[in-house]
Protein backbone atom coordinates (compact mmCIF):
# COMPACT_ATOMS: atom_id res chain seq x y z
CA UNK A 1 0.00 0.00 0.00
CA UNK A 2 2.30 3.02 -1.23
CA UNK A 3 1.56 6.42 0.30
CA UNK A 4 2.00 9.71 -1.61
CA UNK A 5 4.85 10.62 -3.56
CA UNK A 6 5.30 14.35 -2.58
CA UNK A 7 8.87 14.68 -1.23
CA UNK A 8 9.96 16.03 2.27
CA UNK A 9 10.91 19.38 0.74
CA UNK A 10 7.09 20.11 0.30
CA UNK A 11 6.46 20.39 4.26
CA UNK A 12 6.39 23.68 6.06
CA UNK A 13 5.86 24.75 9.36
CA UNK A 14 1.93 26.15 9.44
CA UNK A 15 -0.47 27.13 12.64
CA UNK A 16 -3.33 25.06 13.60
CA UNK A 17 -6.11 26.39 15.93
CA UNK A 18 -4.15 28.40 18.77
CA UNK A 19 -0.92 27.69 17.75
CA UNK A 20 -0.32 24.04 17.86
CA UNK A 21 1.97 22.90 14.47
CA UNK A 22 2.00 20.06 12.29
CA UNK A 23 3.96 19.37 9.33
CA UNK A 24 1.63 20.39 5.80
CA UNK A 25 2.90 20.01 2.17
CA UNK A 26 3.49 23.74 0.70
CA UNK A 27 1.18 25.50 -1.90
CA UNK A 28 -0.99 22.66 -1.88
CA UNK A 29 -4.01 23.55 -4.20
CA UNK A 30 -7.26 23.33 -2.51
CA UNK A 31 -9.12 19.72 -2.53
CA UNK A 32 -12.20 19.99 -4.41
CA UNK A 33 -13.76 17.94 -2.53
CA UNK A 34 -14.12 14.94 -0.28
CA UNK A 35 -15.12 11.53 -1.14
CA UNK A 36 -14.97 8.02 0.64
CA UNK A 37 -15.54 4.63 -1.48
CA UNK A 38 -17.04 1.57 -0.64
CA UNK A 39 -14.09 -0.31 -1.76
CA UNK A 40 -12.37 0.90 1.30
CA UNK A 41 -13.90 -1.86 2.97
CA UNK A 42 -12.42 -4.41 1.09
CA UNK A 43 -8.75 -3.24 2.00
CA UNK A 44 -9.91 -2.88 5.70
CA UNK A 45 -10.80 -6.89 5.66
CA UNK A 46 -7.73 -8.02 3.73
CA UNK A 47 -5.84 -6.21 6.57
CA UNK A 48 -7.66 -7.66 9.13
CA UNK A 49 -7.26 -11.28 7.97
CA UNK A 50 -3.89 -10.50 7.62
CA UNK A 51 -3.31 -9.62 11.30
CA UNK A 52 -5.68 -12.30 12.12
CA UNK A 53 -3.08 -14.94 10.63
CA UNK A 54 0.01 -12.94 12.13
CA UNK A 55 -1.67 -13.03 16.07
CA UNK A 56 -2.05 -16.75 15.37
CA UNK A 57 1.61 -17.44 14.59
CA UNK A 58 3.35 -15.33 16.79
CA UNK A 59 1.28 -16.59 20.04
CA UNK A 60 0.48 -20.36 18.94
CA UNK A 61 2.92 -21.76 21.27
CA UNK A 62 1.36 -19.49 24.43
CA UNK A 63 -0.78 -21.54 26.15
CA UNK A 64 0.62 -25.09 25.02
CA UNK A 65 4.00 -24.29 26.11
CA UNK A 66 4.44 -26.96 28.32
CA UNK A 67 2.91 -29.61 25.83
CA UNK A 68 5.69 -27.98 23.53
CA UNK A 69 8.44 -28.76 26.36
CA UNK A 70 7.36 -32.16 26.80
CA UNK A 71 6.95 -33.53 22.74
CA UNK A 72 10.17 -31.80 21.67
CA UNK A 73 12.51 -32.66 24.35
CA UNK A 74 13.15 -28.93 25.04
CA UNK A 75 12.94 -26.69 28.33
CA UNK A 76 10.20 -23.81 29.06
CA UNK A 77 12.79 -21.02 28.66
CA UNK A 78 13.33 -22.45 24.93
CA UNK A 79 9.63 -22.70 24.57
CA UNK A 80 9.45 -18.43 25.38
CA UNK A 81 12.17 -17.74 22.61
CA UNK A 82 9.89 -19.33 20.17
CA UNK A 83 7.33 -16.76 21.63
CA UNK A 84 9.63 -13.54 22.50
CA UNK A 85 12.14 -13.66 19.04
CA UNK A 86 8.55 -11.87 17.27
CA UNK A 87 8.92 -9.11 19.62
CA UNK A 88 12.69 -8.71 18.90
CA UNK A 89 12.58 -9.21 15.06
CA UNK A 90 9.55 -6.83 15.18
CA UNK A 91 12.28 -3.73 16.14
CA UNK A 92 14.12 -3.53 13.08
CA UNK A 93 11.48 -5.35 10.84
CA UNK A 94 9.14 -1.96 12.46
CA UNK A 95 11.69 0.34 10.98
CA UNK A 96 11.75 -0.84 7.43
CA UNK A 97 7.67 -0.92 6.93
CA UNK A 98 7.50 2.87 5.40
CA UNK A 99 9.99 2.87 3.00
CA UNK A 100 9.79 -1.02 1.66
CA UNK A 101 5.92 -0.79 1.71
CA UNK A 102 6.08 2.49 -0.30
CA UNK A 103 7.97 0.51 -3.34
CA UNK A 104 6.89 -3.50 -2.59
CA UNK A 105 4.11 -3.63 -1.09
CA UNK A 106 2.98 -5.79 1.64
CA UNK A 107 5.21 -9.21 1.92
CA UNK A 108 2.49 -11.29 3.39
CA UNK A 109 4.12 -14.24 1.19
CA UNK A 110 7.02 -14.13 3.89
CA UNK A 111 4.36 -15.07 6.79
CA UNK A 112 3.10 -17.52 5.07
CA UNK A 113 6.32 -19.12 4.24
CA UNK A 114 7.40 -18.81 7.92
CA UNK A 115 4.55 -21.13 8.59
CA UNK A 116 6.05 -24.09 6.29
CA UNK A 117 9.37 -23.60 7.63
CA UNK A 118 8.01 -24.31 10.92
CA UNK A 119 6.46 -27.42 9.57
CA UNK A 120 9.83 -28.78 8.38
CA UNK A 121 9.73 -30.16 12.16
CA UNK A 122 6.98 -32.32 12.16
CA UNK A 123 9.31 -35.06 11.45
CA UNK A 124 9.52 -37.14 14.33
CA UNK A 125 12.75 -38.64 13.06
CA UNK A 126 14.69 -35.15 13.60
CA UNK A 127 16.66 -34.93 16.76
CA UNK A 128 15.30 -32.55 19.44
CA UNK A 129 18.02 -29.53 18.44
CA UNK A 130 17.41 -29.70 14.64
CA UNK A 131 12.91 -29.58 15.24
CA UNK A 132 13.89 -26.80 17.63
CA UNK A 133 15.95 -25.04 15.41
CA UNK A 134 13.37 -25.39 12.26
CA UNK A 135 10.69 -23.42 14.64
CA UNK A 136 13.01 -21.06 15.62
CA UNK A 137 13.76 -20.10 12.31
CA UNK A 138 10.08 -20.49 11.22
CA UNK A 139 8.85 -17.97 14.44
CA UNK A 140 11.55 -15.68 13.24
CA UNK A 141 9.52 -15.10 9.87
CA UNK A 142 6.55 -14.63 11.39
CA UNK A 143 8.28 -11.93 13.84
CA UNK A 144 9.63 -9.73 10.00
CA UNK A 145 6.38 -9.99 8.86
CA UNK A 146 3.53 -9.07 11.61
CA UNK A 147 5.04 -5.38 11.51
CA UNK A 148 3.85 -4.88 8.15
CA UNK A 149 -0.05 -5.72 8.99
CA UNK A 150 0.09 -3.95 12.43
CA UNK A 151 1.90 -0.33 11.49
CA UNK A 152 0.06 0.21 7.98
CA UNK A 153 -3.75 0.33 9.88
CA UNK A 154 -4.15 4.04 11.06
CA UNK A 155 -1.93 4.93 7.45
CA UNK A 156 -5.17 2.82 5.35
CA UNK A 157 -7.49 4.71 7.99
CA UNK A 158 -6.37 7.69 7.08
CA UNK A 159 -6.14 7.47 3.01
CA UNK A 160 -9.51 5.68 3.05
CA UNK A 161 -11.79 6.83 5.97
CA UNK A 162 -13.10 10.34 6.92
CA UNK A 163 -13.63 11.71 10.11
CA UNK A 164 -16.70 9.41 10.75
CA UNK A 165 -14.89 6.07 10.34
CA UNK A 166 -11.14 6.80 11.00
CA UNK A 167 -10.81 5.51 14.79
CA UNK A 168 -13.35 2.54 13.99
CA UNK A 169 -11.10 1.38 10.57
CA UNK A 170 -8.28 1.84 13.22
CA UNK A 171 -9.84 -0.01 15.69
CA UNK A 172 -10.91 -3.03 13.40
CA UNK A 173 -7.31 -3.59 12.25
CA UNK A 174 -5.54 -2.97 15.86
CA UNK A 175 -8.02 -6.10 17.49
CA UNK A 176 -7.34 -8.34 14.24
CA UNK A 177 -4.42 -9.38 15.85
CA UNK A 178 -5.17 -10.18 19.49
CA UNK A 179 -8.05 -12.45 17.85
CA UNK A 180 -5.47 -14.31 15.48
CA UNK A 181 -3.43 -14.81 19.20
CA UNK A 182 -6.82 -15.22 20.57
CA UNK A 183 -8.09 -18.08 18.50
CA UNK A 184 -4.17 -19.67 18.24
CA UNK A 185 -3.99 -20.12 22.46
CA UNK A 186 -7.75 -21.98 21.83
CA UNK A 187 -6.79 -23.92 18.27
CA UNK A 188 -3.92 -25.15 19.84
CA UNK A 189 -4.59 -26.93 22.28
CA UNK A 190 -7.46 -28.71 20.97
CA UNK A 191 -4.83 -30.10 19.00
CA UNK A 192 -2.67 -33.04 21.01
CA UNK A 193 -0.23 -33.35 18.80
CA UNK A 194 1.59 -30.25 18.42
CA UNK A 195 3.47 -31.33 15.57
CA UNK A 196 0.29 -31.83 14.04
CA UNK A 197 -0.42 -28.15 15.06
CA UNK A 198 1.95 -27.06 12.62
CA UNK A 199 0.13 -28.33 9.73
CA UNK A 200 -2.77 -27.05 10.78
CA UNK A 201 -1.49 -23.19 11.31
CA UNK A 202 0.45 -23.74 7.91
CA UNK A 203 -2.63 -23.90 6.06
CA UNK A 204 -4.38 -21.49 7.84
CA UNK A 205 -1.98 -18.70 7.39
CA UNK A 206 -1.31 -19.91 3.95
CA UNK A 207 -5.01 -19.39 2.42
CA UNK A 208 -5.23 -15.95 5.14
CA UNK A 209 -2.05 -14.93 3.59
CA UNK A 210 -3.82 -14.26 -0.22
CA UNK A 211 -5.66 -11.29 1.38
CA UNK A 212 -2.32 -9.45 0.92
CA UNK A 213 -3.32 -9.85 -2.72
CA UNK A 214 -6.69 -7.41 -2.33
CA UNK A 215 -5.12 -4.61 0.20
CA UNK A 216 -5.83 -1.53 -1.88
CA UNK A 217 -3.38 1.64 -2.93
CA UNK A 218 -4.74 5.27 -1.92
CA UNK A 219 -8.29 6.17 -3.53
CA UNK A 220 -8.65 8.58 -6.68
CA UNK A 221 -10.36 11.25 -4.06
CA UNK A 222 -9.02 11.70 -0.79
CA UNK A 223 -11.66 11.18 2.00
CA UNK A 224 -10.00 14.27 4.48
CA UNK A 225 -7.39 17.08 3.89
CA UNK A 226 -5.25 14.73 5.87
CA UNK A 227 -5.39 11.75 3.33
CA UNK A 228 -4.26 14.16 0.53
CA UNK A 229 -0.96 14.76 1.97
CA UNK A 230 2.23 12.74 2.64
CA UNK A 231 3.15 11.88 5.98
CA UNK A 232 6.37 12.85 7.49
CA UNK A 233 8.83 10.06 7.44
CA UNK A 234 10.12 8.42 10.72
CA UNK A 235 13.27 9.83 10.11
CA UNK A 236 11.49 13.66 10.00
CA UNK A 237 9.24 13.19 12.60
CA UNK A 238 12.57 11.40 14.84
CA UNK A 239 14.16 14.62 14.33
CA UNK A 240 11.28 16.68 15.15
CA UNK A 241 11.25 15.70 18.42
CA UNK A 242 14.49 15.79 19.61
CA UNK A 243 14.61 19.13 18.30
CA UNK A 244 16.57 18.91 14.83
CA UNK A 245 14.20 19.59 12.23
CA UNK A 246 15.23 20.82 9.05
CA UNK A 247 14.17 23.96 7.19
CA UNK A 248 10.84 22.94 5.23
CA UNK A 249 10.34 19.67 7.43
CA UNK A 250 7.79 18.49 9.82
CA UNK A 251 7.63 20.93 13.44
CA UNK A 252 7.29 19.68 16.58
CA UNK A 253 6.63 22.01 19.79
CA UNK A 254 7.66 20.91 23.17
CA UNK A 255 4.40 20.31 24.23
CA UNK A 256 3.94 17.69 21.39
CA UNK A 257 7.15 15.93 22.14
CA UNK A 258 6.24 15.41 25.53
CA UNK A 259 2.85 13.90 24.91
CA UNK A 260 4.25 11.45 22.00
CA UNK A 261 6.86 10.45 24.62
CA UNK A 262 3.88 10.05 27.05
CA UNK A 263 1.89 7.63 24.57
CA UNK A 264 4.63 6.03 23.09
CA UNK A 265 5.90 4.76 27.19
CA UNK A 266 2.52 4.24 27.99
CA UNK A 267 1.50 2.15 24.85
CA UNK A 268 4.87 0.09 25.05
CA UNK A 269 4.13 -0.87 28.74
CA UNK A 270 0.70 -1.48 28.56
CA UNK A 271 1.29 -3.53 25.15
CA UNK A 272 4.20 -5.22 26.67
CA UNK A 273 2.22 -6.54 30.20
CA UNK A 274 -0.25 -7.78 27.90
CA UNK A 275 1.69 -9.54 25.51
CA UNK A 276 3.76 -11.25 28.50
CA UNK A 277 0.80 -12.42 29.78
CA UNK A 278 -0.46 -13.75 26.57
CA UNK A 279 3.41 -15.75 26.49
CA UNK A 280 3.71 -16.56 29.63
CA UNK A 281 -0.36 -17.51 30.57
CA UNK A 282 0.06 -21.56 30.74
CA UNK A 283 3.46 -20.99 32.62
CA UNK A 284 1.86 -19.12 35.48
CA UNK A 285 -1.22 -20.67 35.57
CA UNK A 286 -0.06 -24.43 35.45
CA UNK A 287 1.66 -24.36 38.58
CA UNK A 288 -1.56 -23.66 40.55
CA UNK A 289 -3.27 -26.38 39.07
CA UNK A 290 -4.99 -24.94 35.42
CA UNK A 291 -4.83 -26.98 32.73
CA UNK A 292 -3.77 -26.05 29.04
CA UNK A 293 -7.53 -25.62 27.94
CA UNK A 294 -8.05 -23.01 31.30
CA UNK A 295 -5.08 -20.98 30.50
CA UNK A 296 -6.02 -21.12 26.63
CA UNK A 297 -9.81 -20.12 27.40
CA UNK A 298 -8.63 -17.05 30.31
CA UNK A 299 -6.33 -15.64 27.23
CA UNK A 300 -9.31 -15.74 25.10
CA UNK A 301 -11.78 -14.07 27.04
CA UNK A 302 -9.32 -11.09 27.99
CA UNK A 303 -9.17 -11.08 24.36
CA UNK A 304 -13.12 -11.46 23.31
CA UNK A 305 -14.29 -8.82 26.17
CA UNK A 306 -11.37 -6.43 24.91
CA UNK A 307 -12.80 -7.06 21.34
CA UNK A 308 -16.22 -6.43 22.25
CA UNK A 309 -15.31 -3.49 23.90
CA UNK A 310 -13.54 -2.05 21.34
CA UNK A 311 -16.55 -2.30 18.74
CA UNK A 312 -18.74 -0.89 20.82
CA UNK A 313 -16.84 2.30 22.06
CA UNK A 314 -14.78 3.04 18.53
CA UNK A 315 -17.52 4.43 16.72
CA UNK A 316 -18.38 6.89 19.69
CA UNK A 317 -15.10 8.11 19.50
CA UNK A 318 -15.48 9.18 15.92
CA UNK A 319 -18.73 10.68 16.45
CA UNK A 320 -19.81 11.10 20.04
CA UNK A 321 -16.15 10.71 21.80
CA UNK A 322 -14.84 12.90 18.72
CA UNK A 323 -12.13 15.24 20.90
CA UNK A 324 -12.09 12.98 24.12
CA UNK A 325 -9.08 10.67 23.90
CA UNK A 326 -6.64 12.14 26.07
CA UNK A 327 -9.59 11.93 29.35
CA UNK A 328 -10.17 8.34 28.24
CA UNK A 329 -6.88 7.85 28.39
CA UNK A 330 -6.50 9.34 31.72
CA UNK A 331 -9.54 7.61 33.29
CA UNK A 332 -9.03 3.60 31.27
CA UNK A 333 -4.92 3.75 32.46
CA UNK A 334 -4.98 3.72 36.00
CA UNK A 335 -8.00 1.55 35.86
CA UNK A 336 -6.06 -1.31 33.96
CA UNK A 337 -3.01 -0.68 35.83
CA UNK A 338 -5.11 -1.37 39.02
CA UNK A 339 -5.98 -4.57 37.66
CA UNK A 340 -2.71 -5.99 36.64
CA UNK A 341 -1.48 -5.29 40.24
CA UNK A 342 -4.32 -7.22 41.26
CA UNK A 343 -3.02 -10.57 39.74
CA UNK A 344 -0.48 -10.99 42.33
CA UNK A 345 -3.42 -12.33 44.66
CA UNK A 346 -5.72 -13.71 42.02
CA UNK A 347 -3.40 -16.27 40.23
CA UNK A 348 -3.97 -19.20 43.50
CA UNK A 349 -5.71 -22.43 42.99
CA UNK A 350 -9.13 -23.09 42.35
CA UNK A 351 -10.21 -18.97 41.46
CA UNK A 352 -11.55 -19.39 38.13
CA UNK A 353 -14.51 -16.66 38.83
CA UNK A 354 -11.47 -14.13 40.54
CA UNK A 355 -9.40 -14.39 37.31
CA UNK A 356 -12.14 -14.35 33.86
CA UNK A 357 -13.24 -11.17 35.66
CA UNK A 358 -9.96 -9.71 36.12
CA UNK A 359 -8.64 -11.03 32.51
CA UNK A 360 -12.09 -9.52 31.39
CA UNK A 361 -11.42 -6.05 33.00
CA UNK A 362 -7.75 -5.57 31.78
CA UNK A 363 -9.13 -6.40 28.25
CA UNK A 364 -11.85 -4.26 27.68
CA UNK A 365 -9.76 -1.28 28.91
CA UNK A 366 -7.12 -2.66 26.88
CA UNK A 367 -8.67 -2.94 24.10
CA UNK A 368 -10.17 0.45 23.70
CA UNK A 369 -7.19 2.32 24.58
CA UNK A 370 -5.21 0.45 21.54
CA UNK A 371 -7.31 2.38 19.03
CA UNK A 372 -7.18 5.53 20.83
CA UNK A 373 -3.48 5.19 21.44
CA UNK A 374 -2.82 4.63 18.05
CA UNK A 375 -5.09 7.52 16.94
CA UNK A 376 -3.00 10.07 19.49
CA UNK A 377 0.17 9.37 17.88
CA UNK A 378 -1.21 10.09 14.71
CA UNK A 379 -2.78 13.35 15.93
CA UNK A 380 0.52 14.57 17.93
CA UNK A 381 2.96 13.79 14.52
CA UNK A 382 0.72 13.53 11.86
CA UNK A 383 1.88 10.74 10.57
CA UNK A 384 0.36 7.38 10.61
CA UNK A 385 3.00 5.43 9.80
CA UNK A 386 5.75 6.94 11.95
CA UNK A 387 3.78 7.42 14.41
CA UNK A 388 2.59 3.45 14.42
CA UNK A 389 6.27 2.08 13.64
CA UNK A 390 7.37 3.86 16.76
CA UNK A 391 4.42 3.04 19.01
CA UNK A 392 5.02 -0.58 17.97
CA UNK A 393 8.63 -1.10 17.87
CA UNK A 394 8.62 0.15 21.61
CA UNK A 395 6.32 -1.95 22.65
CA UNK A 396 7.47 -5.64 21.00
CA UNK A 397 10.55 -4.02 22.34
CA UNK A 398 9.61 -3.60 26.17
CA UNK A 399 7.77 -7.36 25.65
CA UNK A 400 10.87 -9.10 24.72
CA UNK A 401 12.46 -7.35 28.43
CA UNK A 402 9.26 -8.01 29.86
CA UNK A 403 9.00 -11.65 28.86
CA UNK A 404 12.69 -12.33 29.87
CA UNK A 405 12.50 -10.79 33.13
CA UNK A 406 9.18 -12.23 34.00
CA UNK A 407 11.10 -15.93 32.97
CA UNK A 408 14.05 -15.24 35.10
CA UNK A 409 12.01 -14.37 38.51
CA UNK A 410 10.09 -18.33 37.72
CA UNK A 411 10.78 -19.44 41.33
CA UNK A 412 12.53 -22.67 41.50
CA UNK A 413 11.33 -26.54 42.28
CA UNK A 414 11.96 -26.09 45.93
CA UNK A 415 9.06 -23.28 46.03
CA UNK A 416 5.67 -23.60 46.98
CA UNK A 417 4.04 -24.78 43.96
CA UNK A 418 6.71 -25.19 42.06
CA UNK A 419 7.94 -22.86 39.27
CA UNK A 420 5.56 -20.74 40.31
CA UNK A 421 5.60 -17.26 38.95
CA UNK A 422 4.12 -14.52 41.74
CA UNK A 423 7.37 -12.91 41.86
CA UNK A 424 7.30 -12.20 38.37
CA UNK A 425 3.17 -10.88 38.56
CA UNK A 426 4.69 -8.54 41.38
CA UNK A 427 7.25 -7.03 38.67
CA UNK A 428 4.46 -6.80 36.15
CA UNK A 429 1.62 -5.57 38.13
CA UNK A 430 3.72 -2.90 39.97
CA UNK A 431 5.33 -1.69 37.14
CA UNK A 432 2.28 -0.66 34.87
CA UNK A 433 0.65 0.48 38.07
CA UNK A 434 3.49 2.78 38.43
CA UNK A 435 3.99 4.04 34.77
CA UNK A 436 0.01 5.06 34.94
CA UNK A 437 1.05 8.02 37.29
CA UNK A 438 2.71 9.73 33.81
CA UNK A 439 -0.72 9.73 32.26
CA UNK A 440 -1.93 12.25 34.17
CA UNK A 441 1.04 14.69 32.23
CA UNK A 442 -1.20 13.97 28.88
CA UNK A 443 -2.66 17.30 27.29
CA UNK A 444 -3.34 15.19 23.97
CA UNK A 445 -4.70 17.57 21.59
CA UNK A 446 -5.85 16.47 18.17
CA UNK A 447 -4.07 18.66 16.04
CA UNK A 448 -4.70 16.72 12.86
CA UNK A 449 -8.45 16.02 13.27
CA UNK A 450 -8.37 20.31 14.07
CA UNK A 451 -7.27 20.78 10.92
CA UNK A 452 -9.22 18.18 8.69
CA UNK A 453 -12.36 20.16 10.39
CA UNK A 454 -11.02 23.31 9.53
CA UNK A 455 -9.92 22.29 5.67
CA UNK A 456 -13.68 20.30 5.20
CA UNK A 457 -15.68 23.98 7.00
CA UNK A 458 -13.39 25.92 4.49
CA UNK A 459 -13.94 24.12 1.49
CA UNK A 460 -18.14 24.08 2.36
CA UNK A 461 -18.25 27.65 2.66
CA UNK A 462 -16.38 28.04 -0.63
Amino acid sequence: MPGSTRTSEDFVKIEVGDGGEVGLPHGEAPVQGYRVFKRRWIGLVALFLLNVASGMNALWFAAISVDTSKQFLISLHQVTWLLNVVNLVYIPSSIAVPPITRRYGIPSVIMAAGSWVRYGAYSHTLSSPHAYAIIFFGQFFSGFAQPWFQILGPKYSELWFDLQGRTTATAIIAIANPIGSALGELISPLIKDVRHGLLVLAIITSALSLSGLFVLNEPPIPPTFAGSVRSPSPMEVFRACVGKTRPGQLYMTRRQVIDFAIVTWLFGVYVAAANSLFTLVNEILAPHGYSSNASGNMGGAFIIAGIIGALVTSPLFDRVLTHHLGITTKILIPIIGVAWLSLIWDVRPHNYGGLYAVFVVMGVGSFILLPVALELGCEITSSPEASSSILWGVANGFSAIFVEVMDALREGKDASPPGNMRRSLIFSGVFTLVSAVVVFGLEARQARRELDVEKARHRAQN
